[in-house]
């Protein structure tokens, strides 16, 4: 089973009529950016108005056997290299294209969603987030709480009239700027105004299981299990906001500060990152090669 599988100031909404959700209102994180987190509701009403684009996360067995009518099929591997052992991310022109071809524009708000606890949506959220792109948003819940809810699906393969962006075509940046190397995160171990935020379970940060060459964490890494997010498994919904922002406030996690999150394959670590942005922590990034990468360079420090 690959990672990814395992399970503030407030804005006027000039495009969409956002509501809030368990204390979550619109946060703007970035001048050019909102991030939100939306309900099944909210969902079906913009959805039938075409005032956005639908991305189903998932693999395209999973898509095709059920999904949200209309939706689109951008599955969250595709934008990585899965032939590496750290799932690394395709040169920046591939993920372009790929973004392109899936539909999606420079504008248009989309909605991410899957029924693996939001990691391959969030995942795909860090990426777009990393090279420039704004205006999504998370089905909270994911397609578990649509099929739950007593909302249609549809099987099938995606519909050639699947609503899709009209506006400009998504033009990536030219570096990402939401994304750590191995040596970003070896000049924020000593440094007081960074915090590296281990997202895998504690036997993993602890060094307990055994799977790696070297097995534990990251000098200096505080451990905070990215499942906590969310009421479990079965029923991904996300907990309070101030729940969520209590655990990182009482764990260190200044707005003031860099965060730089992590797992095995930066798919766990991506949920954190949106959570973080969605709490409305600017200076976050995820480390990219995580500890896949990490554990096996024997030039860098290892703790249990």
């Amino acid at each position: 089973m690959r990672d990814g599988d395992e399970i503030t100031s407030h804005v006027q909404a000039t495009r969409l009529d956002w509501p809030m959700i368990h204390g979550y209102e619109i946060i703007e994180l970035m001048s050019e950016n909102t991030e939100l987190l939306i309900t099944c509701d909210t969902l079906h009403t913009l959805q039938n108005e075409q005032r956005c684009v639908v991305i189903d996360a998932r693999g395209e067995p999973d898509f095709e056997d059920a999904h949200i009518p209309g939706a689109i099929n951008l599955p969250s591997n595709d934008l990585f290299d899965n032939n590496t052992p750290g799932l690394d991310l395709l040169p920046i022109p591939e993920i372009e294209a790929r973004i392109r071809r899936a539909g999606i524009d420079q504008e248009t708000p989309i909605v991410l969603y899957d029924d693996s606890g939001l990691i391959p949506s969030a995942r795909i959220f860090w990426v777009l987030e990393s090279l420039g792109r704004s205006s999504m948003s998370l089905l909270d819940g994911g397609f578990l709480a649509w099929v739950g809810d007593s909302f249609p699906t549809e099987a099938g393969p995606e519909q050639e009239d699947a609503f899709r962006g009209t506006g400009t075509v998504f033009t990536a940046l030219r570096e990402h700027r939401s994304v750590a190397t191995k040596h970003d995160v070896l000049s924020a171990i000593d440094s007081a105004d960074t915090l590296i935020i281990d997202t895998r379970t504690e036997d993993e940060y602890r060094g307990r299981t055994g799977v790696h060459t070297r097995n534990g964490h990251i000098p200096g890494a505080i451990h905070l299990n990215w499942q906590d997010h969310i009421q479990d498994l079965f029923n991904p919904l996300f907990r309070p906001r101030e729940e969520l922002q209590t655990r990182y406030t009482g764990a260190g996690a200044d707005t003031a500060k860099q965060i730089i999150t992590y797992c095995r394959t930066a798919s766990r670590s991506s949920h954190t990152y949106f959570t973080l942005r969605m709490l409305g922590y600017q200076n976050v990034r995820n480390y990219s090669g995580s500890w896949m990468e990490w554990n096996e360079d024997r030039s860098l420090p290892v703790e249990t």
